[in-house]
C-alpha cells in the first residue's frame, strides 16, 4: 500500500503579501492607470469627466429603453385578456392605462442624477414616448370594449328634452 501521509498541505504564513510582489503581466502599462485616476489623459485633456457623463447619459437611455419591456408585457396581457367585458379584461386594461401614466408622472425622479451637467432630457422624452405607446394601446383596447364615450348617444343623458311645438288632442265627432 502507498503511504498517503507523504502528501500534505502547509497553510502556514510564509511572509506578507508585500514581500511577494509579482511582476505585471506583459503589455500592462501602469502609467495609464495612474493618469486616469488623477483625471488627466496622456494628451493632456480632462477625459474621465466627459467619459463618465457620457456613460451616465447612455445609462439613462438604456433605462428609458428598458421601459419598452414593461410596456410590451402590459400590452401582451391586455391582448391576452380579450375584448369582452369581463372583470379581468377591464382590470388589466385599467392597469395598462394607469401604470404608464404613473410612470410618466414619476419620470423626473427616475432620471434624477447627482451630476447637474448630465443631460437626461433625451432619455426622459424617449421614456415618455414609450409609455405613451402603452397609453395609446390601452385607449384602443377600451374603445374596442366599448367603454370610451365616442358616440353622441353616449352623452344622451346630458341633453335637455325638446319643448313641444304642437299639441294634439283626440276628439271624436
Amino acid at each position: 500500500m502507498a503511504d498517503f501521509r507523504s502528501w500534505k498541505v502547509d497553510f502556514q504564513d510564509q511572509g506578507t503579501l508585500a514581500s511577494k510582489q509579482l511582476a505585471p503581466p506583459p503589455g500592462f502599462d501602469n502609467t495609464a492607470r495612474l493618469q486616469s485616476s488623477r483625471g488627466t489623459s496622456a494628451v493632456g485633456g480632462d477625459v474621465t469627466v466627459s467619459v463618465t457623463r457620457q456613460q451616465r447619459e447612455a445609462a439613462a437611455v438604456n433605462q428609458a429603453l428598458g421601459a419598452f419591456k414593461s410596456v410590451g408585457m402590459l400590452a401582451f396581457m391586455m391582448w391576452m385578456s380579450g375584448s369582452q367585458l369581463h372583470i379581468f379584461s377591464i382590470m388589466s386594461t385599467m392597469s395598462g392605462l394607469f401604470q404608464p401614466i404613473s410612470a410618466i408622472l414619476s419620470s423626473g425622479k427616475a432620471f434624477k442624477t447627482s451630476d447637474p451637467e448630465t443631460d437626461t432630457l433625451k432619455a426622459q422624452i424617449l421614456f415618455c414616448m414609450i409609455q405613451g405607446l402603452g397609453i395609446t394601446y390601452a385607449l384602443y383596447k377600451l374603445n374596442g370594449m366599448g367603454l370610451l364615450p365616442t358616440h353622441v348617444s353616449d352623452f344622451a343623458s346630458y341633453f335637455t328634452a325638446p319643448t313641444h311645438q304642437e299639441y294634439s288632442s283626440g276628439v271624436i265627432l
